[in-house]
């Protein structure tokens, strides 16, 4: 056997052990909420939002034309503040161990718009069931959440409401400026609590 005819061998031994211990794509958008619910059930919550969460997409949502008011920098930082908020709160330590106990049922996909789908899903946990929402698109990168929430309260319509009256109050200029605040509102909460 030649070195050339060897190394071909191996290359193509690598690919089909790469492609074989690589996950699966979810097929649906049911499929990508069961496995967004199962990281979470796994104490992966902060993995599940990296994974599937589209912050450019929500972002449009949330703050639509103002989002060109933004330099390419304020937009990173965004989405920095953004991804770290959204994993201490919804993957903190208490959450993971509700969410590790929590039982995630009766997922059902439907239309949601153009090029959208919904899944609905119940979490239950401590003696309550509460009805979930995922919105994902499906792109080149899979499928991917655009907007989330539960008992009818979609997050990305909060965030443009409390944005639109910040903008109102003077107290906010650019979207950018919202994380901005929270972050510095968790702050002096965690600077409390350590007190």
């Amino acid at each position: 056997m030649t070195t050339r005819t060897l190394a071909l061998a191996l290359a193509l031994a690598l690919l089909i052990y790469a492609s074989s211990t690589r996950a699966a794509e979810p097929a649906s958008a049911a499929d990508a909420a069961k496995s967004y619910a199962s990281q979470f059930k796994d104490r992966q919550g902060a993995k599940a939002i990296e994974t599937y969460w589209d912050f450019d997409a929500i972002f449009a949502g949330m703050f639509g034309d103002n989002m060109k008011a933004m330099t390419p920098a304020e937009t990173a930082e965004m989405r920095d503040l953004a991804l770290k908020l959204f994993t201490t709160i919804l993957a903190s330590p208490e959450v993971s161990e509700i969410m590790s106990k929590a039982t995630f049922d009766d997922f059902k996909e439907h239309a949601a718009g153009q090029d959208r789908t919904a899944v609905d899903f119940t979490v239950s946990s401590l003696g309550k069931t509460i009805p979930n929402t995922l919105i994902f698109e499906h792109g080149k990168s899979g499928w991917k959440v655009v907007d989330a929430g539960n008992s009818g309260k979609m997050f990305v319509a909060q965030f443009k409401t409390l944005y639109e009256r910040g903008v109102k109050a003077g107290k906010i200029k650019l979207p950018v400026d919202m994380f901005r605040m929270v972050a510095q509102s968790l702050s002096a909460e965690a600077k409390k609590e350590t007190k």
